[in-house]
């Protein structure tokens, strides 16, 4: 989804930008194209429509294109307008959304980290041990990568990536404030782009005024690289679903329900079960989100299940700082015993899988 909705992002700048030098209507059309199937695939990407609006009327060579885009954009919303409804109601009611609107405002330095993903990946770093080497290695890769960043921006050929790149960056970091947070990087990776093209062109500028630092930076992005590569090649980053619900069916009984902790017994898990009993999502509820060891409870979202009920329950592991998901999960761990009788427990990767009785449906 990121992914594709980056790829329709860029292609619709492509579309517009040949429109607005060369004149051509077929590429109007085609920024249309690809800003519908954009915005479908990713709807944060939306934000992209007013930079484009800002770059038509700016370009006074062009202006006779403004009532033909606005045009194309009134059809894009036409388009778009039977999904908003679905959309709307999958983010309010989605449980995923919860863990989004418990994150903290995001702050400046949060660009930081940002910076990182786009091109590589601050998870290694993050998983170092040895603070001091940590800490450098960010520092030189963020300084350098800054420094072909705003090099780039002060170039004149680039103000329209530029408006691309940073422009939803700003527009998203300002909503985060008054709406549940939205810089994240993921939900911001249809900007990388636009920001690597920007970084591409200060790098030239740097290429020409010194090669030797040019060379150094180099060297110090290969070796990030090499840092994600090992560390990808050797550690678990995501769940194994399908080595969890290969054990979920050689140990399952007729009538256990199969309960998954959020929002993935619709997506991820279903892809690879194939056994006969329900599947169901469950959330872990804790008693007081700034003290956390009151404990907490299991509640089940679509069931109601009976105590003495048999349950297989699949556990995502949350990586250690990882909001505050992390910190909630060991609440569940500790307290676990006090809703269930465990009769078994498997970890799998990243994966917990507890085999249990129902004691009580939920403590209040």
């Amino acid at each position: 989804m990121y992914t594709l909705g980056s790829f329709f992002a860029l292609l619709g700048s492509i579309c517009l930008t040949d429109a607005l030098n060369v004149g051509r209507k077929i590429s109007l059309f085609s920024w249309a194209v690809s800003r519908t199937l954009m915005i479908l695939t990713l709807p944060l990407t939306a934000v992209l429509i007013g930079v484009d609006v800002l770059l038509a009327a700016l370009n006074p060579e062009r202006k006779k294109f403004l009532p033909h885009l606005f045009g194309w954009l009134v059809l894009v919303g036409l388009l778009w307008s039977p999904v908003l409804n679905t959309m709307w109601q999958l983010n309010k009611n989605s449980p995923y959304d919860e863990w989004r609107g418990n994150l903290p405002t995001p702050l400046a330095s949060d660009f930081t980290t940002m910076i990182i993903n786009f091109t590589c990946s601050a998870l290694p770093l993050q998983q170092w041990q040895g603070p001091p080497v940590q800490d450098l290695f960010s520092i030189l890769y963020v300084i350098a990568f800054v420094t072909a960043l705003g090099m780039g921006v002060f170039a004149n050929k680039n103000k329209s990536a530029v408006m691309w790149g940073i422009v939803p960056l700003f527009a998203i970091f300002a909503i985060s404030f008054f709406a549940k947070p939205l810089l994240i990087t993921r939900y911001c990776m249809f900007t990388a782009p636009f920001i690597f093209i920007v970084a591409a062109s200060g790098y030239v500028q740097i290429w020409k005024s010194n090669k030797i630092a040019a060379l150094a930076m180099q060297v110090l992005f290969a070796s990030a690289i090499a840092v994600n590569l090992n560390y990808f090649y050797n550690h678990p980053v995501h769940e194994d679903w399908r080595a969890a619900t290969i054990y979920v069916m050689s140990q399952e009984k007729a009538g256990d329900e199969i309960c998954v902790w959020n929002y993935h017994s619709q997506y991820s898990f279903p892809l690879y079960y194939h056994g006969q009993n329900r599947v169901s999502d469950i959330r872990v509820v804790v008693r007081n989100r700034d003290d956390l060891s009151k404990g907490s409870f299991v509640h089940f979202e679509n069931i109601k299940p009976t105590k003495g009920q048999r349950m297989l329950l699949v556990m995502h592991v949350p990586a250690k700082g990882f909001g505050h998901i992390y910190d909630h999960y060991q609440t569940f761990l500790k307290n676990v015993d006090k809703q269930f009788k465990v009769i078994h427990q498997e970890s799998l990767g990243m994966m917990d899988i507890f085999e249990v009785e129902l004691l009580e449906s939920e403590t209040h």
